[in-house]
């Protein structure tokens, strides 16, 4: 009897424990189905998100090269271009899925993207995210002074701040007013080493904002960085300096054909363009090496020099008139400097087109007011007054930015809107969530 009773117990506690055993193998394998499964999700998701943002590039590439070969008209409408790219093999019989559409592609003035990425796999997995994009054209002038290496104050008490030349409330007649000044002079630079200074104020004052890409910012004893809301005896505003600045430098090409007037050497007093028309113009060199004399534009001038620039005299951009220049060489404007008639800067631009680093010179010391733009991102750009005080309004970017002397900067916050021929950009990304507001493919 106690043998048959010993029998049962050991019967009984093997059947507990093989039910035991049972159910820890049932709840692993449980959870090793469900990893696999949220692993497998996860997958997919991040996958589909992947393929949204390729349906993104290509629908960028497209519409920064206007080239709608290869897309169709979006549900009938033409101003709206779709695509879908072929199918990608994700690999564990996974594939993946591109649609994209651009609404107002061939229209609008701020285009919308929405890219979606599908995949389908094993398990069961098939996912859909949709990303939407709006687009704006790049400015080259989203900022006062940038310099892929390193801004200089050197000398005196230079100063910088901001207006905005299509704004009565901030400036008057178009032109800069000390009494509507706006705190959003900003000084920028791109360098990243920490070792050195990308942004040396020394004892200049800045009415604005100063930023690197990871360099110190260098401030003198009675130097600053402040704004309006900087409380009263702060001196250097922490809150307005930043270290994560970044920046895309292109080179700007200069047109090489369609030319109305074509130059060799200029050196006397020339008038460029006809009032109320449109000239594009070639030239091997300007030179004025007399006082006296004086290169006039008169319309809307394209210039291309394809030398160098050395004025002693002035370059005047009549009224009505507009100025855009394209220099591959040097430039020494010294003299009556550039003699902006029109009062705004975004009727003279320079742009330096030396593809080599630090390969262009850009001296712009004349006496009068500088009212330009600039963009020469491979340019040593030196800022100089006449005698011992200068002024620009205007926005300038450089290899390397150095002001001298007591000069006074305004950065003329219009110049952000001056994007005609850029590139486009990013303006708001954001993913879909909601199946209602999902576009239909």
């Amino acid at each position: 009897m106690k043998t048959r009773n010993k029998r049962g117990g050991i019967l009984i506690t093997t059947v507990i424990l093989a039910m035991a055993v049972a159910i820890g193998l049932g709840s692993y394998i449980a959870l090793a189905v469900q990893a696999s499964r949220l692993s497998n999700n996860s997958f997919h998701m991040n996958a589909a998100l992947n393929l949204a943002e390729a349906g993104l590039e290509a629908a960028m590439s497209s519409i920064n090269r206007t080239d709608w070969s290869d897309w169709t008209a979006y549900q009938g409408n033409a101003t709206n271009k779709s695509k879908s790219l072929p199918a990608f093999d994700l690999g564990a019989g996974a594939t993946g899925h591109v649609d994209v559409v651009v609404f107002g592609a061939t229209s609008s003035p701020t285009p919308r993207i929405v890219a979606q990425g599908r995949t389908a796999g094993q398990l069961g997995s098939s996912v859909r995210k949709q990303i939407e994009v709006r687009l704006r054209r790049r400015s080259h002038f989203a900022t006062g002074l940038v310099a892929k290496d390193v801004v200089t104050f050197s000398g005196g008490n230079a100063y910088v701040d901001s207006y905005n030349s299509e704004d009565p409330a901030f400036s008057t007649g178009g032109q800069y007013d000390s009494a509507k000044k706006r705190d959003r002079g900003s000084v920028a630079s791109a360098r990243v080493e920490v070792t050195t200074d990308g942004v040396s104020i020394g004892n200049g004052n800045v009415w604005g904002y100063a930023a690197t890409g990871g360099s110190d910012v260098d401030v003198g004893s009675t130097g600053s960085i402040k704004g309006t809301d900087t409380p009263s005896g702060v001196r250097i505003d922490t809150s307005r300096i930043t270290k994560d600045f970044s920046a895309n430098f292109d080179i700007e090409t200069a047109p090489t054909s369609g030319f109305t007037t074509v130059y060799g050497n200029v050196n006397s007093t020339t008038t460029f363009g006809t009032a109320g028309a449109t000239s594009t113009i070639l030239a091997a060199n300007l030179t004025a090496n007399n006082s006296g004399d004086v290169f006039t534009i008169a319309g809307d001038v394209t210039m291309v020099v394809t030398g160098n620039i050395t004025v002693k005299g002035s370059i005047i951009v009549t009224p009505g008139s507009s100025l855009t220049l394209y220099l591959e060489g040097d430039a020494d404007i010294g003299g009556n400097g550039i003699v902006n008639q029109t009062n705004v800067p975004k009727n003279a631009v320079i742009y330096g087109t030396d593809a080599t680093t630090g390969g262009q010179t850009i001296k712009l010391h004349g006496n009068g007011v500088l009212q330009a733009a600039v963009y020469a991102p491979n340019a040593h750009i030196e800022l100089k007054g006449g005698g011992s005080s200068g002024e620009m309004s205007g926005s300038v970017i450089g290899y390397d930015i150095k002001m001298t002397g007591n000069y006074q900067f305004h950065y003329d916050e219009a110049l952000a809107e001056l994007t005609d021929g850029n590139p486009w950009s990013v303006g708001l990304w954001h993913e879909i969530t909601r199946a209602a507001d999902f576009v239909a493919f």
